[in-house]
């Protein structure tokens, strides 16, 4: 788990009753994404070992621009072809 949304998850009632005016409906739905991120048993991904038969379920990413754990590998990608460009 990333240490933001660690962060974010023990000081969200703080965060939420200090910034309350200022919070619009796309924070609201970021900090909801990046909570439920890879945690949220009803989104799974099902995978199956088609010799075995073994099935294995894997909680979905929240796939949100703003969430470190979704997004980290994706900005590494960029940041590595923009340097290879220079």
């Amino acid at each position: 788990m990333s240490q933001f949304i660690d962060i974010l998850r023990q000081h969200l009632a703080d965060f939420q009753r200090r910034y309350a005016h200022q919070i619009t409906p796309e924070i609201h739905a970021a900090i909801h994404a990046m909570l439920s991120c890879r945690c949220n048993t009803a989104r799974v991904s099902c995978w199956g070992c088609q010799t075995c038969e073994q099935q294995l379920e894997f909680p979905l990413s929240c796939g949100h621009r703003s969430c470190p754990q979704c997004q980290h590998g994706t900005t590494c990608d960029w940041l590595s072809k923009q340097q290879a460009k220079l």
